[in-house]
């Protein structure tokens, strides 16, 4: 007995091209200009269309540096790009998918598939123009271990990437994916998404991506990877935080310090957030207002500074340590001073603590 379906229940596939140039061209790296749509009808006249029907989209090549498809609903999400994706059609039997060629020039094509369609039609793709660069290591430039707060314009530094060969040169014209990866709702400004691509410049560096600060705080990562014929280029990793607004934040209170002479302060200081919440990378302005530099200084003996960057201490707390000393000396000096801390980027946020030196060790 015959396991075929009844004629009524076949399906048949067409690619939609209408005015859509055949086939369609694309240079190496670059997305394919339209999408590619694929529609899903009855096998029998009329040939109304079928919805809720998944058609595959499958790039017929092994080849690595082939080109690879996603579904346009996930463009700005974390789908990444594959050999073959699903996608539901619509009232209208219709499901499209985006195209993105690969590293290197050719001739390639697209299947799509249905398991009650009664054929396989296939799309012609052509890849054409120089191919893309071999990269070897990514590197991150700037952009790396910072923090944002939501109420503020942007993240204080914007995101660049290097690449590079074997040998360590710079590669210029290679193309950079960075992808926002994590809840905040953080984007790029460029185009207020999640996802961006960037060219080389000669220096091997891309473009200076600058980061917009979503409204959810937590703790996320940005992602660069590399369109290269080489599939041993790692990708590179950041991780960034996004923290309520900075007027949230107070350095805690801290009874005067006591600092005996050629010693250092032991103390550590807390920049404490909403609901006494930590958060990391968040640079620290040091400051002696008074006593410096006769009693105390910042930094060490052989490079006494009134002013210098801190960083948190990469613990649960995130506390600061402070490099504050006071002199070592015999001479009668003033015996008081005080200490100022400010968020960087925020100079409002600051508090001031008195200093005592003391002269017996």
């Amino acid at each position: 007995m015959s396991n075929a379906k009844p004629r009524s229940t076949l399906y048949s596939l067409s690619f939609v091209r209408n005015t859509l140039p055949w086939p369609m061209t694309a240079a190496p790296g670059e997305t394919f200009s339209h999408l590619l749509t694929a529609r899903l009808v009855e096998a029998v006249t009329p040939y109304p269309g079928v919805d809720g029907q998944t058609i595959s989209f499958v790039v017929d090549s092994d080849n690595p540096n082939a080109p690879q498809v996603r579904n346009p609903q996930d463009a700005t999400g974390s789908q990444t790009w594959r050999r073959s994706v699903s996608v539901v059609t619509d009232n209208g039997g219709l499901a499209a998918v985006q195209v993105r060629a690969g590293p290197i020039a050719g001739n390639f094509s697209v299947l799509a598939r249905n398991s009650a369609a009664e054929n396989t039609p296939s799309a012609p793709l052509v890849v054409q123009g120089n191919p893309l660069p071999n990269v070897d290591h990514l590197t991150v430039i700037e952009g790396d271990q910072q923090t944002g707060f939501v109420d503020d314009e942007f993240f204080p530094k914007a995101v660049r990437i290097k690449a590079s060969n074997a040998s360590g040169t710079a590669i210029d014209q290679a193309l950079i994916d960075l992808e926002i990866q994590g809840d905040t709702d953080t984007t790029f400004e460029s185009n207020a998404s999640a996802r961006v691509t960037l060219t080389t410049y000669t220096d091997g560096i891309t473009p200076a991506a600058r980061l917009v600060p979503g409204k959810r705080p937590g703790m996320f990562a940005i992602v660069a990877t590399c369109r290269t014929t080489n599939s041993q280029c790692s990708p590179a990793r950041l991780d960034l935080a996004l923290a309520p607004a900075a007027d949230t934040f107070a350095f805690e209170n801290k009874p005067p310090f006591t600092i005996t002479r050629g010693t250092c302060l032991t103390d550590t200081i807390r920049l404490i957030g909403s609901g006494d919440s930590a958060w990391p990378y968040i640079p620290v302005r040091a400051v002696v207002d008074e006593g410096f530099p006769d009693t105390f200084y910042l930094q060490d003996a052989a490079n006494q500074s009134r002013s210098i960057i801190l960083h948190p201490a990469d613990t649960p707390l995130f506390p600061y340590s402070v490099p504050l000393y006071a002199v070592d000396t015999n001479v009668v000096v003033p015996d008081t001073g005080s200490l100022r801390l400010m968020m960087e980027g925020h100079p409002e946020i600051a508090k001031a603590y008195a200093l005592t030196w003391l002269p017996h060790r």
